[in-house]
């Protein structure tokens, strides 16, 4: 009897072992996290896909494809190339550096010119409360702040707008431009993004130039533009002949 439970007892002890050895030989697996929604807007930014969620803190993600997947979402809304709503199916990883990452699985529901952020929405209903106005970064310039428009040449040899401010508009845009060296300021119409640049210096004569690579009728159909939308008084448009000074009945 002593003989066959030591018997049992060591083909027990055998097996249990094998048991042991078979889970420290198996592969061990990272687990993936599941994909998720993340809904907010979509902008191709220096070559890369941006995602900025429509939450409270404006989180921003740079997004992937997911190799392991079948889609290309994020290449193809690469080449669509338009700011846009969208939908993103995927799951988060940290990038180098610290920055917030997507992989993609697919993307759903784009729509260009959607926005689903409120400081958006509350800049929109501010711009329809200030009216006509050439808005610099989040300040609007209007036909009392603007003192003359001309044809200028870049340093490059490029047509330019040249722009004079008055004074009080002046020092408005010597406070923004110091307040945002190294960052990229749009330039609107209204609604209409006229340029979107990177600010070296601060600009505190009250003139600037706007332009890049235009010619000299786009740059005058600009400036006809302004004229015509902040109903702005012929002496400040020297740089528009009588003709060019003729609006469209509004």
């Amino acid at each position: 009897m002593i003989t066959r439970v030591s018997r049992c007892t060591g083909t027990k002890a055998h097996f249990a072992a094998l048991l042991i050895a078979l889970a420290l030989s198996a592969p061990a697996h990272a687990e993936t996290q599941p994909n998720d929604i993340f809904i907010g807007t979509l902008s191709v930014e220096r070559g890369e896909v941006i995602l900025k969620r429509c939450d409270a803190a404006t989180n921003t993600y740079v997004l992937r494809d997911d190799p392991d997947a079948e889609g290309d979402a994020v290449a193809r809304f690469k080449a669509l190339g338009k700011p846009a709503y969208g939908e993103v199916i995927g799951r988060y990883v940290e990038e180098a550096g610290g920055r917030n990452g997507l992989i993609v699985a697919d993307i759903d529901n784009v729509t260009p010119g959607r926005d689903c952020h409120l400081l958006s929405i509350i800049d929109t209903m501010e711009r329809a409360r200030v009216g006509p106005a050439l808005w610099i970064g989040p300040e609007p310039f209007s036909s009392a702040d603007i003192v003359n428009l001309a044809l200028d040449f870049s340093f490059d040899g490029f047509p330019a707008l040249d722009l004079a401010l008055a004074p009080a508009a002046a020092e408005r845009l010597a406070v923004l431009t110091r307040a945002n060296i190294n960052e990229d300021l749009e330039f609107k119409l209204g609604d209409r993004l006229i340029q979107r640049a990177r600010l070296l210096e601060p600009i505190t004569e009250g003139r600037l130039q706007i332009g890049g690579r235009q010619s000299v009728a786009e740059i005058k159909q600009l400036m006809r533009d302004i004229y015509c939308t902040l109903t702005l008084p012929k002496t400040a448009a020297t740089g528009l002949s009588r003709k060019e000074r003729r609006c469209p009945r509004k």
